[in-house]
Order: structure tokens, then C-alpha cells, then sequence
């Protein structure tokens, strides 16, 4: 039986004791239940293999445009980076990234190739702004739950430099 390797619970197959009829439902469900176990960077891999120039990242303000093949060799590099520098599948990756940057997608389908489990803290630029205490005092306690092995920030963004906003935590 194939699992998944982030965000999906794996479905065990029905069994041949299974009080369902066998009216040809269970192919079905079979095949529906193969496609859930798949993962979201081996389905990028295989989009990236059969449609490698479909645009799928755009930023016109930073003249950015990424298709298929870009973020798929981006999220390898990264997935092999993280391996090479002694990550394992199953540790635990925290990202304190905007949801909307190319680099955090890069760093699900990363996660996802490499077998990295994924958590996100919301940077929210309004309460390090108005109390950078809190917003430290949030990723501490961040850190202590996901018992984060590594932490993927922006250097500085919003006018708050999330850098500095580590030091001590």
C-alpha cells in the first residue's frame, strides 16, 4: 500500500472481507484512493514532465514569471540543499514566510519531494510592528510545538526585520 508524504493520511485498500458489494465500486474506489497517495511534488514532477512550459507563478511588479519546469527544478534544489545539509524525512520544517511569496511555494513542493513535514506561522507584520514581544513570544511557542529542526524566514519585509525578531528565541 502507497502513503502519502505530506498532508494526506494514507487510506488503507479495502479488504476482501469488506461488507461492501462488489458491484465493480471497489475498482473505483481503488483507483480514487491511488490518486490521493500521491504527493503534491510527485504530482508537480509529473505536470512539470508533460506540461514544462505552463506558466504557474507570475509577479508582473517584479517582472517574475515561473512555468512548470521552474518550480519544479527550484523545489528540487531545495528539497536536495536540505537533504545534503543533514535533514531527514519525517523532521519537521517551520516557515515563517507570507503565504503569498514564490519562495514558500517552492518550499511545499520542497517539502513535500523531500518528506519534510511543513508548518507555517503567519509572519502578520501588524503585531511585529506594534509588539515585537508578541510576535516573538508567538514564535517560540511555534518553535516548541511543531519541535521545529530548521526555520525559513524573510530577511526583512513590511518594514520589519523578522532576523532580528529571532535573536533570543
Amino acid at each position: 500500500a502507497s502513503t502519502a508524504s505530506i498532508g494526506l493520511r494514507s487510506l488503507a485498500p479495502l479488504s476482501s472481507s469488506s461488507s461492501l458489494p462488489n458491484n465493480g465500486t471497489s475498482t473505483h474506489v481503488m483507483s480514487r484512493r491511488a490518486m490521493a497517495t500521491i504527493s503534491a511534488g510527485d504530482a508537480l514532477a509529473r505536470l512539470a514532465s508533460d506540461h514544462p512550459h505552463q506558466e504557474i507563478i507570475r509577479y508582473e511588479h517584479k517582472n517574475v514569471k515561473w512555468t512548470l519546469k521552474h518550480v519544479n527544478y527550484y523545489a528540487d534544489a531545495l528539497a536536495c540543499g536540505l537533504v545534503d545539509s543533514g535533514l531527514q524525512p519525517g523532521d519537521v520544517v517551520l516557515s515563517w514566510l507570507p503565504m503569498h511569496l514564490a519562495e514558500q511555494h517552492i518550499l511545499q513542493f520542497a517539502c513535500s519531494k523531500a518528506g519534510f513535514l511543513l508548518y507555517h506561522l503567519d509572519p502578520n507584520p501588524a503585531l511585529a510592528k506594534s509588539s515585537p514581544d508578541k510576535a516573538k513570544a508567538a514564535l517560540a511557542k511555534a518553535l516548541e510545538l511543531t519541535n521545529a529542526n530548521v526555520l525559513f524566514t524573510q530577511e526583512a519585509g513590511d518594514d520589519v526585520n523578522y532576523v532580528n525578531l529571532t535573536e533570543g528565541v
